[in-house]
Protein backbone atom coordinates (compact mmCIF):
# COMPACT_ATOMS: atom_id res chain seq x y z
CA UNK A 1 0.00 0.00 0.00
CA UNK A 2 1.29 3.28 -0.74
CA UNK A 3 2.65 5.92 2.21
CA UNK A 4 1.40 9.61 0.99
CA UNK A 5 3.02 12.95 2.49
CA UNK A 6 1.76 13.65 5.88
CA UNK A 7 0.64 17.20 4.27
CA UNK A 8 -0.89 17.95 1.42
CA UNK A 9 -2.48 21.33 1.10
CA UNK A 10 -5.05 20.79 -0.98
CA UNK A 11 -6.54 18.46 1.83
CA UNK A 12 -5.47 21.06 4.72
CA UNK A 13 -7.45 23.72 2.76
CA UNK A 14 -10.42 21.82 2.31
CA UNK A 15 -10.39 20.57 6.19
CA UNK A 16 -10.88 24.43 6.36
CA UNK A 17 -13.90 24.76 3.86
CA UNK A 18 -16.19 21.94 5.35
CA UNK A 19 -15.22 23.15 9.04
CA UNK A 20 -16.43 26.66 7.83
CA UNK A 21 -19.18 25.20 5.82
CA UNK A 22 -20.25 23.48 9.28
CA UNK A 23 -20.00 26.61 11.09
CA UNK A 24 -22.37 28.09 8.31
CA UNK A 25 -24.82 24.99 8.36
CA UNK A 26 -25.50 25.39 12.27
CA UNK A 27 -25.77 29.27 11.55
CA UNK A 28 -28.63 28.78 8.96
CA UNK A 29 -29.94 25.90 11.16
CA UNK A 30 -30.74 28.38 14.07
CA UNK A 31 -32.92 30.42 11.49
CA UNK A 32 -34.93 27.14 10.38
CA UNK A 33 -34.87 26.06 13.56
CA UNK A 34 -37.01 29.51 14.17
CA UNK A 35 -39.45 28.78 11.87
CA UNK A 36 -40.24 25.33 12.12
CA UNK A 37 -39.67 25.40 16.13
CA UNK A 38 -41.26 28.96 16.66
CA UNK A 39 -43.11 29.97 13.92
CA UNK A 40 -40.93 32.91 12.51
CA UNK A 41 -42.00 34.80 9.84
CA UNK A 42 -39.44 35.26 7.14
CA UNK A 43 -40.11 37.13 3.57
CA UNK A 44 -39.62 34.63 0.54
CA UNK A 45 -36.39 35.93 -0.54
CA UNK A 46 -35.15 35.74 2.87
CA UNK A 47 -36.23 32.18 3.07
CA UNK A 48 -34.40 31.65 -0.13
CA UNK A 49 -30.98 32.91 1.45
CA UNK A 50 -31.32 30.94 4.67
CA UNK A 51 -32.02 27.55 2.82
CA UNK A 52 -29.10 28.37 -0.06
CA UNK A 53 -26.95 28.67 2.73
CA UNK A 54 -27.74 25.44 5.14
CA UNK A 55 -28.28 23.71 1.60
CA UNK A 56 -24.58 24.73 0.30
CA UNK A 57 -22.93 23.39 3.25
CA UNK A 58 -23.82 19.73 2.69
CA UNK A 59 -20.97 18.66 1.71
CA UNK A 60 -19.17 18.90 4.90
CA UNK A 61 -19.76 16.00 7.45
CA UNK A 62 -19.00 13.81 4.64
CA UNK A 63 -15.87 15.71 3.03
CA UNK A 64 -14.95 15.55 6.71
CA UNK A 65 -15.49 11.50 6.60
CA UNK A 66 -13.72 11.01 3.26
CA UNK A 67 -10.50 13.31 4.78
CA UNK A 68 -10.29 10.59 7.52
CA UNK A 69 -10.47 7.61 4.99
CA UNK A 70 -7.88 9.09 2.49
CA UNK A 71 -5.84 9.39 5.48
CA UNK A 72 -6.21 6.75 7.82
CA UNK A 73 -7.13 3.77 5.26
CA UNK A 74 -3.70 4.66 3.18
CA UNK A 75 -1.18 3.88 6.20
CA UNK A 76 -0.66 0.28 6.75
CA UNK A 77 0.56 1.12 10.41
CA UNK A 78 -3.02 1.85 11.29
CA UNK A 79 -3.30 -2.13 11.56
CA UNK A 80 -1.31 -2.29 14.74
CA UNK A 81 -4.60 -2.25 16.87
CA UNK A 82 -2.72 -1.39 19.85
CA UNK A 83 -1.07 1.75 18.24
CA UNK A 84 -3.48 2.90 16.64
CA UNK A 85 -6.07 2.71 19.34
CA UNK A 86 -3.44 4.60 22.17
CA UNK A 87 -3.43 7.52 19.16
CA UNK A 88 -6.69 7.55 18.75
CA UNK A 89 -7.38 7.75 22.70
CA UNK A 90 -5.58 10.29 23.26
CA UNK A 91 -6.25 12.57 19.74
CA UNK A 92 -10.34 11.87 19.85
CA UNK A 93 -11.26 10.17 22.53
CA UNK A 94 -10.16 12.29 25.12
CA UNK A 95 -11.37 15.94 24.16
CA UNK A 96 -14.67 14.26 23.01
CA UNK A 97 -15.48 13.28 26.91
CA UNK A 98 -13.85 16.48 27.83
CA UNK A 99 -16.56 18.31 25.28
CA UNK A 100 -19.24 16.28 26.31
CA UNK A 101 -19.05 17.02 29.88
CA UNK A 102 -18.80 20.64 28.78
CA UNK A 103 -21.88 20.49 26.39
CA UNK A 104 -23.75 18.60 29.05
CA UNK A 105 -23.78 20.73 31.76
CA UNK A 106 -24.71 23.61 29.46
CA UNK A 107 -27.77 21.62 28.55
CA UNK A 108 -28.53 20.85 31.56
CA UNK A 109 -27.98 24.49 32.67
CA UNK A 110 -30.56 25.46 30.07
CA UNK A 111 -32.88 22.86 31.37
CA UNK A 112 -32.81 24.25 35.02
CA UNK A 113 -33.30 28.10 33.45
CA UNK A 114 -35.98 26.87 31.97
CA UNK A 115 -37.56 25.27 35.10
CA UNK A 116 -37.26 28.16 37.00
CA UNK A 117 -37.46 30.97 34.71
CA UNK A 118 -40.77 29.50 32.40
CA UNK A 119 -42.06 26.68 34.90
CA UNK A 120 -41.07 24.15 32.26
CA UNK A 121 -41.83 20.26 34.00
CA UNK A 122 -38.65 19.07 36.05
CA UNK A 123 -38.33 15.92 34.21
CA UNK A 124 -37.08 17.68 31.32
CA UNK A 125 -33.47 17.29 33.67
CA UNK A 126 -33.10 13.70 32.82
CA UNK A 127 -33.32 14.87 28.69
CA UNK A 128 -29.75 15.68 28.56
CA UNK A 129 -28.81 12.30 30.53
CA UNK A 130 -30.55 10.53 28.05
CA UNK A 131 -28.85 12.72 25.28
CA UNK A 132 -25.51 12.00 26.96
CA UNK A 133 -25.83 7.72 27.04
CA UNK A 134 -26.88 8.20 23.73
CA UNK A 135 -23.93 9.84 22.41
CA UNK A 136 -25.53 13.38 21.67
CA UNK A 137 -24.44 15.69 25.00
CA UNK A 138 -25.09 18.65 22.33
CA UNK A 139 -26.17 18.55 19.05
CA UNK A 140 -23.38 18.55 17.16
CA UNK A 141 -21.39 16.05 19.19
CA UNK A 142 -23.13 13.33 17.50
CA UNK A 143 -20.26 13.03 14.78
CA UNK A 144 -17.53 12.84 17.66
CA UNK A 145 -19.33 9.39 18.66
CA UNK A 146 -19.66 7.97 15.26
CA UNK A 147 -15.96 9.04 14.23
CA UNK A 148 -15.10 7.03 17.21
CA UNK A 149 -16.55 3.94 16.49
CA UNK A 150 -15.34 4.20 12.79
CA UNK A 151 -12.06 4.97 14.69
CA UNK A 152 -12.92 1.16 15.49
CA UNK A 153 -12.83 -0.77 12.59
CA UNK A 154 -10.38 1.22 10.84
CA UNK A 155 -7.58 -1.64 11.47
CA UNK A 156 -10.15 -4.12 10.04
CA UNK A 157 -11.01 -1.98 6.83
CA UNK A 158 -7.46 -1.57 6.12
CA UNK A 159 -7.58 -5.59 6.03
CA UNK A 160 -10.10 -5.19 3.58
CA UNK A 161 -8.78 -2.74 1.16
CA UNK A 162 -5.32 -4.74 0.84
CA UNK A 163 -7.20 -7.55 0.18
CA UNK A 164 -9.45 -5.84 -2.41
CA UNK A 165 -6.62 -4.31 -4.13
CA UNK A 166 -4.33 -7.49 -3.76
CA UNK A 167 -6.79 -9.04 -5.93
CA UNK A 168 -7.54 -5.70 -7.94
CA UNK A 169 -11.21 -6.09 -7.91
CA UNK A 170 -11.71 -2.19 -7.19
CA UNK A 171 -15.79 -2.83 -8.34
CA UNK A 172 -15.64 -4.33 -4.82
CA UNK A 173 -14.97 -0.52 -3.09
CA UNK A 174 -17.99 1.15 -5.31
CA UNK A 175 -20.45 -1.66 -4.11
CA UNK A 176 -19.64 -0.84 -0.71
CA UNK A 177 -20.19 2.61 -1.02
CA UNK A 178 -23.61 2.24 -2.92
CA UNK A 179 -24.66 -0.45 0.04
CA UNK A 180 -24.08 1.97 2.98
CA UNK A 181 -25.73 4.60 1.03
CA UNK A 182 -28.79 2.87 0.04
CA UNK A 183 -28.53 0.99 4.05
CA UNK A 184 -28.59 4.62 5.17
CA UNK A 185 -31.69 5.97 3.05
CA UNK A 186 -33.68 2.82 3.82
CA UNK A 187 -33.77 3.78 7.39
CA UNK A 188 -35.42 6.12 9.63
CA UNK A 189 -33.48 8.08 12.47
CA UNK A 190 -30.47 5.90 14.28
CA UNK A 191 -30.59 6.61 18.31
CA UNK A 192 -27.32 5.64 19.26
CA UNK A 193 -24.97 7.75 17.11
CA UNK A 194 -22.53 5.22 18.21
CA UNK A 195 -24.12 2.32 16.98
CA UNK A 196 -22.67 -0.14 14.60
CA UNK A 197 -25.52 1.16 11.84
CA UNK A 198 -24.48 4.60 12.33
CA UNK A 199 -20.91 3.31 12.00
CA UNK A 200 -21.62 1.41 9.50
CA UNK A 201 -23.23 3.62 7.03
CA UNK A 202 -20.57 6.26 7.67
CA UNK A 203 -17.71 4.02 6.36
CA UNK A 204 -18.97 4.25 2.76
CA UNK A 205 -17.50 7.11 2.65
CA UNK A 206 -14.24 6.50 4.20
CA UNK A 207 -13.59 4.10 1.00
CA UNK A 208 -14.86 6.71 -1.25
CA UNK A 209 -12.38 8.91 0.33
CA UNK A 210 -9.43 6.85 0.26
CA UNK A 211 -10.25 5.75 -3.50
CA UNK A 212 -11.01 9.19 -4.88
CA UNK A 213 -7.36 10.18 -3.22
CA UNK A 214 -5.54 7.39 -4.25
CA UNK A 215 -6.93 7.57 -7.95
CA UNK A 216 -6.31 11.31 -8.39
CA UNK A 217 -3.75 13.05 -6.03
CA UNK A 218 -0.74 12.25 -7.94
CA UNK A 219 -2.90 13.60 -11.19
CA UNK A 220 -3.09 17.41 -10.13
CA UNK A 221 -4.75 19.96 -12.98
CA UNK A 222 -5.90 23.27 -10.96
CA UNK A 223 -8.53 23.40 -13.80
CA UNK A 224 -9.95 20.33 -13.95
CA UNK A 225 -10.15 20.54 -10.22
CA UNK A 226 -11.87 24.14 -10.20
CA UNK A 227 -14.18 22.58 -12.64
CA UNK A 228 -14.86 19.45 -10.43
CA UNK A 229 -15.51 21.60 -7.58
CA UNK A 230 -17.73 24.27 -9.28
CA UNK A 231 -19.50 21.27 -10.41
CA UNK A 232 -20.21 20.12 -6.92
CA UNK A 233 -21.50 23.66 -5.79
CA UNK A 234 -23.55 23.97 -8.69
CA UNK A 235 -25.46 20.46 -7.81
CA UNK A 236 -26.01 21.59 -4.51
CA UNK A 237 -27.11 25.31 -5.08
CA UNK A 238 -29.89 23.49 -7.79
CA UNK A 239 -31.01 20.90 -4.92
CA UNK A 240 -31.43 24.35 -2.77
CA UNK A 241 -34.16 25.17 -4.88
CA UNK A 242 -36.14 21.89 -4.50
CA UNK A 243 -35.46 22.31 -0.20
CA UNK A 244 -37.22 25.83 -0.85
CA UNK A 245 -40.24 24.39 -2.67
CA UNK A 246 -40.97 21.81 -0.66
CA UNK A 247 -39.76 22.94 2.63
CA UNK A 248 -41.46 21.76 5.08
CA UNK A 249 -41.11 18.50 3.76
CA UNK A 250 -37.45 18.47 3.50
CA UNK A 251 -36.52 20.24 6.89
CA UNK A 252 -39.48 19.02 9.46
CA UNK A 253 -39.30 15.84 8.77
CA UNK A 254 -36.42 15.38 6.30
CA UNK A 255 -35.23 11.62 8.14
CA UNK A 256 -38.58 10.09 7.27
CA UNK A 257 -38.68 7.88 3.86
CA UNK A 258 -42.18 9.70 3.02
CA UNK A 259 -41.55 8.93 -1.05
CA UNK A 260 -39.09 8.00 -3.72
CA UNK A 261 -39.02 11.78 -4.53
CA UNK A 262 -37.79 12.77 -1.01
CA UNK A 263 -35.32 10.10 -0.68
CA UNK A 264 -33.91 10.93 -4.04
CA UNK A 265 -33.32 14.79 -3.35
CA UNK A 266 -32.66 14.22 0.57
CA UNK A 267 -30.50 16.97 1.89
CA UNK A 268 -29.28 14.47 4.47
CA UNK A 269 -25.82 13.18 4.08
CA UNK A 270 -26.64 10.41 2.40
CA UNK A 271 -28.77 11.81 -0.32
CA UNK A 272 -28.09 11.07 -3.76
CA UNK A 273 -27.55 14.22 -4.96
CA UNK A 274 -25.44 15.22 -1.36
CA UNK A 275 -23.09 12.40 -2.26
CA UNK A 276 -22.33 13.00 -5.73
CA UNK A 277 -21.74 16.91 -4.95
CA UNK A 278 -19.70 15.67 -1.81
CA UNK A 279 -17.52 13.54 -4.19
CA UNK A 280 -17.32 16.42 -7.03
CA UNK A 281 -16.17 18.53 -4.51
CA UNK A 282 -13.67 16.04 -2.82
CA UNK A 283 -12.04 15.42 -6.12
CA UNK A 284 -11.96 18.48 -7.20
CA UNK A 285 -9.40 19.41 -4.44
CA UNK A 286 -7.57 16.39 -4.92
CA UNK A 287 -6.69 17.48 -8.33
CA UNK A 288 -5.78 21.12 -7.20
CA UNK A 289 -1.70 21.53 -6.53
CA UNK A 290 -1.82 24.52 -3.67
CA UNK A 291 1.10 25.53 -2.80
CA UNK A 292 0.10 27.63 -0.24
CA UNK A 293 0.51 26.18 4.12
CA UNK A 294 -2.72 26.28 5.90
CA UNK A 295 -1.54 23.42 8.09
CA UNK A 296 -1.44 26.33 11.01
CA UNK A 297 -5.68 26.49 10.93
CA UNK A 298 -5.95 23.27 9.62
CA UNK A 299 -4.73 21.47 12.42
CA UNK A 300 -7.29 23.28 14.73
CA UNK A 301 -9.71 22.46 12.95
CA UNK A 302 -11.36 19.47 14.79
CA UNK A 303 -11.16 21.88 18.15
CA UNK A 304 -12.90 24.83 15.84
CA UNK A 305 -15.57 21.82 15.42
CA UNK A 306 -16.34 21.38 19.26
CA UNK A 307 -15.96 24.63 20.12
CA UNK A 308 -18.47 26.42 17.33
CA UNK A 309 -21.81 25.08 18.87
CA UNK A 310 -21.30 27.27 22.00
CA UNK A 311 -19.83 30.31 20.03
CA UNK A 312 -22.74 30.19 17.89
CA UNK A 313 -25.08 30.21 20.87
CA UNK A 314 -23.89 32.68 22.87
CA UNK A 315 -23.78 35.08 19.58
CA UNK A 316 -27.70 34.49 19.13
CA UNK A 317 -28.48 35.34 22.58
CA UNK A 318 -26.81 38.40 21.97
CA UNK A 319 -27.69 39.42 19.40
CA UNK A 320 -31.23 38.63 19.74
CA UNK A 321 -32.00 39.35 23.71
CA UNK A 322 -29.41 41.87 24.53
CA UNK A 323 -29.65 43.74 21.37
CA UNK A 324 -32.73 42.68 20.27
CA UNK A 325 -31.45 43.48 16.31
CA UNK A 326 -33.19 42.37 13.30
CA UNK A 327 -30.29 42.73 10.54
CA UNK A 328 -30.23 41.50 7.05
CA UNK A 329 -30.51 37.93 7.08
CA UNK A 330 -27.36 37.45 4.48
CA UNK A 331 -25.13 39.95 5.76
CA UNK A 332 -26.01 38.38 9.49
CA UNK A 333 -25.47 35.09 8.44
CA UNK A 334 -21.91 35.82 7.02
CA UNK A 335 -21.00 37.98 10.00
CA UNK A 336 -21.98 35.13 12.74
CA UNK A 337 -20.41 32.66 10.64
CA UNK A 338 -16.62 34.23 10.10
CA UNK A 339 -17.34 35.72 13.88
CA UNK A 340 -17.89 31.86 15.04
CA UNK A 341 -14.96 30.78 13.24
CA UNK A 342 -12.55 33.23 14.33
CA UNK A 343 -13.59 32.89 17.98
CA UNK A 344 -13.91 29.57 17.72
CA UNK A 345 -10.26 29.41 16.44
CA UNK A 346 -8.99 31.50 19.20
CA UNK A 347 -10.77 29.40 22.03
CA UNK A 348 -8.77 26.24 20.40
CA UNK A 349 -5.24 28.01 20.76
CA UNK A 350 -6.06 28.95 24.43
CA UNK A 351 -6.98 25.49 24.63
CA UNK A 352 -4.28 23.50 23.41
CA UNK A 353 -1.64 26.11 25.51
CA UNK A 354 -4.00 24.91 28.60
CA UNK A 355 -4.49 21.25 27.65
CA UNK A 356 -0.05 21.19 26.92
CA UNK A 357 0.37 23.15 30.43
CA UNK A 358 -1.70 20.52 32.08
CA UNK A 359 -0.52 17.79 30.28
CA UNK A 360 -3.38 16.26 29.78
CA UNK A 361 -1.89 13.24 27.57
CA UNK A 362 0.42 12.08 30.40
CA UNK A 363 -2.28 12.67 33.42
CA UNK A 364 -4.29 9.69 30.87
CA UNK A 365 -1.69 7.96 30.16
CA UNK A 366 -1.05 7.04 33.89
CA UNK A 367 -4.48 6.28 34.58
CA UNK A 368 -6.50 4.78 31.64
CA UNK A 369 -4.07 3.48 28.93
CA UNK A 370 -1.89 1.46 30.98
CA UNK A 371 -5.02 -0.31 32.76
CA UNK A 372 -6.08 -1.16 29.42
CA UNK A 373 -2.95 -2.44 28.27
CA UNK A 374 -2.19 0.20 25.48
CA UNK A 375 1.42 0.65 26.47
Amino acid sequence: MKKFNDRENNYDLLRILACFAVIVAHVSAQYIDNITLLGTFYSNGELRIIILFNVLSRFAVSSFVMLSGAFLLSNYKNKDRKTFYKKSIKTIVIPTLIFSVFYFLIAEAKVLLGVIKYGNNLNDILIPIRNFLIGLPYYHMWYMYMLIGLYLIIPDLICYVEKIEKKEKNIYYYIAIVLMCLYSGLTTIITIRYSICNVMVYSGYLFLGYKIRKSLNNKKNNKVGSLLILSGFIILALLSIYAYNNYMLVYKVQYKLLSTSNLVFSITNFGPFICLASSLIFAGFSKMNIKRDFTRISNKTFLIFLFHAIVISIIYIFEDDILKIKPDIFLIMIINSILSFIISYILSCAYLWLYKKIDVNDCFEKIVIKKLHLD
